[in-house]
């Protein structure tokens, strides 16, 4: 009789779980299909970036030269990006929002090979069952912010962290080297992905402290360090000679209290679960589990809470910065609540399933109705999009706009049909930029052909132009629709 009940409950979770994959997937789906153009902050800045370098120019440029972008990641999230807009096809009409939406279905590819793999993980390492490892990892997919699938570096550093976990895991149980040489090179590629992806290295230090390992943690930290210094020496001649003024100069780290309350007070209204019962959870297997696996999680847990709440102090710092937490904290949690059942019945599987199922629902309505819920409706945007190109397309037609001119324009549907021609897009960043652009402020002539504008965006205009010391006493206006535009004296047809 329980073999029978045991039969019909499995296939009713086998059913639960296609229902909530499903609906994961279509709500996923839906919003990369979206033809708005800024899922979050930066996207259309990278949309940008990919166009740029797909259509030749280099990845890294002088940030206090035009095109005056301030591009401060390391280069491998890109790659796929890139790889997207030189294979799209360019006079396309709907080239921008293929790249985007390619790009964005991309960043989901990227976010199911990392369930996948915690998956593995859970049942492999953790010795957790099916039910467990597939309830942990549907949760961790439906708890990822936003920006961990927009197109940005988050999507493709996750992932890299959790092979950089795996390759670790067989590294501390087969005793190999060629893993220690493995996840060092994995490692390195963390930080050639995002520069904070090289902190992965923490947990597996601590890790092999706390077991004694003393050859392994040596042979990990001098390849590791050497694999570093050896790839950063050469990065300036792989990735052109501003790889260093790009990478290591960036934004000022400008940092305050207030910032780190209202980041954490976002975040635990996101994750109050989370917050309360995977830093229990994680001391506990400290305490009670040193020695297992579980404990990895544990020490990886608490670390990027920490991480997260000390780095959260930085200006224009989010949610996201929590997003490691929230994925190691989970598996640990659901490690704990499997464990806390000495017989597998129904309650207990039944238990989960039901609390991770709410706890998605809760996450997935809040983030809809704070952040993504313009991309969830069918057809958002289209008609802004074609509006703006077909505008686009007059300028360029009437003003005779050639692949060298400069042209100033912030909407970011404007500028990314004008990749090749659009400056200043960072208009974000440039008051936490760590640059001077004390030169080209002092240049008479700034070489900016056009500068074409809404009149709800002259404000952002006008800041532009003070901050560079752009002078409109060399520009014409003219009227084209509903927008000013300037025309340098020398451009005058």
């Amino acid at each position: 009789m329980f073999q029978i009940k045991q039969g019909i409950s499995s296939r009713w979770f086998k059913l639960i779980f296609a229902l909530w994959l499903t609906i994961l997937l279509i709500y996923r789906i839906t919003i990369c299909f979206s033809y708005l153009p800024e899922l979050s902050n930066g996207e259309s800045n990278n949309i940008w970036k990919a166009v740029n370098v797909a259509n030749g120019k280099p990845i890294y440029t002088d940030p206090e030269q035009i095109p005056l972008e301030v591009f401060q990641y390391t280069p491998i999230s890109q790659f796929p990006i890139i790889g997207i807009a030189k294979l799209v096809n360019k006079d396309n009409v709907d080239y921008v929002y293929l790249v985007t939406a390619y790009g964005r279905l991309y960043e989901l590819f990227a976010n199911i090979l990392l369930v996948i793999l915690i998956y593995h993980i859970s049942i492999k390492y953790l010795g957790n069952s099916k039910h467990t490892s597939i309830t942990s990892a549907l949760l961790i997919l439906s708890l990822f912010t936003n920006p961990a699938f927009t197109v940005r570096p988050d999507a493709t550093l996750l992932l890299l962290l959790g092979i950089s976990i795996w390759s670790y895991l067989k590294m501390e149980q087969s005793n190999q080297v060629k893993w220690t040489f493995i996840t060092s090179f994995l490692i390195i590629a963390c930080f050639y992905t995002k520069q904070d992806g090289i902190l992965i290295a923490g947990p597996m230090v601590i890790r092999l402290i706390s077991l004694k390992k003393w050859k392994q943690f040596f042979n990990l930290s001098l390849i590791s360090v050497g694999l570093l210094i050896g790839s950063v020496a050469i990065s300036p001649y792989v990735f052109g000679e501003h790889f260093f003024t790009c990478v290591f100069k960036g934004l000022k780290n400008t940092s305050s209290i207030k910032q780190i309350i209202g980041v954490f007070d976002r975040a635990y209204g996101f994750y109050m679960i989370h917050f309360v019962l995977g830093l229990i959870c994680s001391i506990y297997f400290l305490i009670k589990n040193r020695k297992d696996t579980i404990a990895l999680f544990a020490i990886a847990s608490i670390f990027y809470f920490f991480v997260a709440f000390a780095t959260s102090s930085k200006s224009g710092s989010w949610v996201n910065y929590y997003t490691p937490y929230i994925i190691f904290s989970t598996i640990v949690i659901f490690y704990f609540l499997t464990s806390l059942s000495f017989k597998k019945e129904m309650l207990p599987t039944l238990l989960t399933t039901s609390i991770a199922i709410i706890i998605a629902s809760l996450f997935i309505f809040k983030q809809i109705y704070v952040y993504t819920s313009p991309f969830v409706k069918p057809n958002n945007g289209k008609t802004e999009y074609f509006t703006h190109y077909k505008f686009i397309q007059k300028i360029k037609s009437k003003l005779k706009i050639s692949k060298h001119d400069k042209v100033l324009t912030i909407n970011q549907l404007d500028r990314n049909f004008l990749a090749e021609n659009s400056i200043m897009i960072n208009t974000e960043y440039y008051n936490y930029a760590s640059y001077s652009y004390q030169t080209f402020k002092k240049q008479s002539d700034k070489n900016i052909d056009y500068i074409i504008y809404n009149l709800k965006d002259k404000p952002t205009v006008d800041y532009l132009i003070n901050f560079f010391n752009v002078s409109t006493l060399r520009y014409d206006t003219t009227k084209i629709n509903d927008f000013r535009v300037l025309i340098n004296h020398h451009n005058k047809r």
